[in-house]
């Protein structure tokens, strides 16, 4: 199973998204309450336009999308928030998210001008009072659109190098041109950008999830970070996301419905010395077997060389020693060309 499978359910749950927009938009502030939330369709409709000039239906598939009614600087606002889950790095990311935006946008656009069509049809409009560039675009100067904010959120312990805007995907660098060219930058959050003291911002077990992470790449910083308090009693859906994310075979030992990551984590350490204990065992077991193989078989070589200097016959010799007629031949060969020197 792909890592991101998990984690795209994981943010699909309303307390986690809402979480996830309340650290990085409103720094931990609850602005976002889980019950504001609603599922959209995060099926996006592309339509680019092919050789032929014709434009050719392309479904793309959000991660998770929803919409949100929430009260900002005192006043209603509507958004479309969306998340893309990443357990690696997408060197493109600045692209696809502008489309995704993009195709958002253009849907507004299209229901608006839909909406306004049947109106006319419906005479709740009258086509008089709009004009020709209104009328032609199916947008009025009174329409507004609702804002569209799509968040990276990155699921690996090291740091995101891969570019974060369109212009980091340029080949030029010239700033005459680029004055001209229209960037896009990704949002972006990613546990190694969470400061210690702003994970105490998120109000979910996802602070759990991305702090283990950003710990996760050297042994004695995992084992600190999870004889935190924190660490004491996750649920164990938080616990299985992080095994999946990290790789990690933990052994979870439940205490009233819930698991013990420091014990987990100190049970999966334990097994993986015994292991490697095991392992270093097999071998010298497996070197000393060899050896004594070789030894053995060195011993019959020699006394096939004795019977071919006794001239016993090759097939008497391969009784005797066990070994391959071709081997045999071969130590004949051997000893007729020493002979010859």
């Amino acid at each position: 199973m792909r890592k991101d499978v998990p984690t795209v359910k994981y943010l699909k749950d309303n307390s986690i998204f809402a979480d996830v927009f309340n650290y990085y938009m409103y720094g931990g502030e609850q602005v976002i309450k889980p019950d504001m939330l609603h599922e959209k369709d995060p099926t996006e409709l592309i339509l680019p336009f092919g050789k032929d000039g014709k434009l050719y239906p392309n479904k793309k598939y959000r991660d998770v999308l929803k919409y949100v009614t929430a009260k900002t600087d005192g006043n209603i606002a509507y958004l479309i928030l969306g998340i893309e889950a990443q357990d690696k790095m997408h060197f493109a990311m600045p692209v696809r998210n502008m489309l995704y935006d993009s195709s958002q946008y253009a849907n507004q656009v299209e229901e608006i001008a839909k909406k306004h069509k049947e109106n006319i049809e419906k005479k709740i409009e009258l086509s008089k009072n709009v004009s020709s560039g209104e009328y032609m675009s199916g947008f009025y100067r009174t329409d507004k659109l609702t804002p569209v904010i799509t968040l990276v959120v990155y699921f690996g312990a090291e740091k995101w190098t891969a570019p974060t805007s369109v212009y980091e995907m340029l080949e030029i660098s010239d700033s005459k041109v680029l004055k001209y060219v229209s960037d896009y930058k990704i949002n972006l959050l990613t546990p190694e950008s969470v400061s210690e003291k702003d994970f105490d911002k998120f109000q979910t077990e996802l602070m759990q999830v991305l702090k283990l992470i950003k710990h996760s790449k050297d042994k004695e910083d995992l084992t600190r970070t999870v004889n935190g308090e924190e660490y004491q009693s996750v649920s164990p859906y938080s616990a299985n996301l992080m095994s999946a994310i990290l790789g990690f075979k933990f052994k979870f030992k439940k205490r009233k419905g819930n698991v013990n990551m420091c014990k987990a984590v100190e049970d999966m350490l334990a097994d993986a010395k015994a292991e490697g204990i095991a392992e270093e065992r097999e071998r010298s077991c497996k070197a000393v077997e060899d050896m004594l193989a070789g030894a053995k078989a060195e011993g019959k070589r020699e006394t096939a060389i004795k019977s071919l200097k006794a001239n016993i016959p090759a097939e008497t010799i391969v009784e005797i020693t066990n070994l391959p007629l071709e081997e045999i031949l071969r130590l004949a060969e051997e000893l007729q060309n020493a002979e010859a020197k």
